[in-house]
């Protein structure tokens, strides 16, 4: 058994960033279990990444990526960080997006991201990317037009440029269309570029060419989500705010009124993870429910066609246990507890992956697909005394920082439970050999205790 991409949470284990799967406006993007990415959906600026420049209905690989941690999309280009820290972008290049110092109309493979290593998450804007390294510090590169690089400046740069202000210091960013937002160790939340509609969260509606405190939050922050006019954050009392643009509902307070500064999505509690899209937002709870709001326009919202919005967050039935969820503009998809992807919404390009061409309103699976929980899952508190990790062919190592009861199980790629590995008292760490007569292929570990998970995909 090889390891394939590590292990989670804290203990000396590498932390694995989030982004197992992103929606884009008409296209999807997923880490596969054998550390490859797979993309589907519309392709004709080279989004899908499969050298093809044409649509697909469903996943294709993306060209001479193997060992893929976090994959990032937005309208037309995607980026992948890689297990070496190494980033990897394709699709659409004429502002330089793609951070490989060159700007063409379009790349049908990965380039290689120059000027910055050890990239800890990626995410991108509409003509714009930007990236957290290891040590803490903000990057961005491609359109500057409004501010959105963050370098007290107007200009585009074809490669990666500091963000002023956020050099260090920084555990989480998000890019959208014409701004971007960060999060400081201090549980600042920062902003910066277009803020026609407030998106900035500091009261006003003019734009900064380096980051602004957002005012009024209230709680810690612990991570940010941008997007086109409006954005939100998750805080340390698990709850959400946003702002910006509100006239399809998409701030979740109940109101259609814009707000240039953070207002609480109502009735939203116990979040452990949440997306903004263009004109609507999901979350998913600690509970594994999923709840959406705003616009519901060919079924973001996966409430079905009686819906036309919502400005308050209503839940989603998904007939499985979400623990992530990603938005943008035409669809949605959520990660189940056993790595399986499912999506729904729009599909004129087949961007919900289901070898079809029909819109779904409610989740419906991505075939044969398969992405770790671990990292597309949000990191909770609760989870920070268990990890997991392959250790090559001897067979998998838990760990926990205080006694518990743990259980160890193996999932294969349908979500099937196939072999319990553990099932008993662990006070420090634990090895389990790998067990015999399992099929060679691709399999999430995960292990349980006290309601904590952490989990790794391995290949047997």
């Amino acid at each position: 058994m090889a390891s394939l991409l590590g292990a989670s949470l804290l203990l000396g284990f590498p932390a694995l960033a989030q982004g197992k799967v992103s929606v884009g406006a008409y296209f999807t993007c997923a880490v596969a279990a054998d550390g490859t990415v797979k993309c589907w959906g519309y392709g004709g600026d080279g989004e899908l990444g499969d050298g093809a420049g044409v649509n697909r209905s469903s996943p294709v690989t993306v060209s001479g990526i193997t060992n893929a941690v976090s994959v990032a999309v937005s309208t037309y280009h995607a980026c992948a960080v890689l297990a070496t820290g190494e980033g990897r972008c394709w699709g659409q290049n004429n502002y330089g997006q793609l951070g490989n110092g060159q700007t063409i109309l379009r790349q049908l493979t990965p380039v290689t991201v120059t000027g910055i290593s050890s990239i800890a998450r990626i995410s991108l804007g509409l003509h714009h990317t930007c990236a957290l390294t290891e040590a803490g510090g903000v990057w961005c590169w491609g359109y500057g037009g409004n501010g959105q690089l963050g370098r007290n400046s107007t200009g585009d740069s074809a490669v990666p440029v500091s963000v002023s202000g956020l050099e260090s210091g920084v555990i989480d960013v998000s890019a959208a269309d014409q701004h971007a937002c960060a999060v400081t160790t201090s549980g600042e939340a920062r902003c910066w570029g277009a803020n026609s509609s407030g998106q900035l969260g500091d009261g006003s509606t003019t734009r900064s060419l380096v980051p602004v405190a957002v005012a009024g939050l209230g709680e810690t922050a612990l991570r940010v989500m941008a997007s086109r006019e409006h954005s939100c954050a998750l805080l340390s009392g698990r709850t959400v705010r946003c702002w910006g643009e509100n006239f399809d509902g998409r701030l979740g307070n109940g109101t259609i009124v814009s707000s240039p500064a953070p207002v609480v999505v109502s009735n939203l509690t116990n979040v452990r993870q949440a997306s903004a899209g263009l004109w609507h937002g999901c979350a998913v709870t600690q509970t594994q429910a999923i709840y959406c709001w705003g616009s519901n326009s060919n079924n973001w919202l996966g409430l079905g066609s009686s819906v036309t919005r919502s400005s308050v967050p209503l839940e989603v039935t998904t007939g499985t246990t979400p623990v992530f969820v990603s938005t943008h503009g035409s669809h949605s998809c959520l990660v189940n507890a056993e790595g399986q992807v499912w999506c729904w919404g729009l599909n004129n390009s087949g961007q919900l992956g289901i070898g079809s061409l029909v819109d779904a309103t409610a989740p419906v699976r991505v075939p044969d697909l398969l992405v770790s929980t671990a990292s597309a899952s949000e990191e909770r508190p609760a989870d920070r005394h268990l990890a997991v990790r392959s250790i090559g062919r001897q067979g998998v190592e838990v760990q926990t920082t205080r006694p518990a009861h743990v259980v160890v199980d193996v999932f294969d790629v349908a979500g099937r439970r196939v072999a319990r590995l553990h099932d008993g008292p662990l006070s420090d760490r634990l090895l389990v050999n790998w067990p015999s007569g399992l099929a060679a292929g691709s399999y999430v570990v995960r292990a349980t205790s006290e309601g904590a998970q952490a989990s790794v995909v391995v290949r047997g």
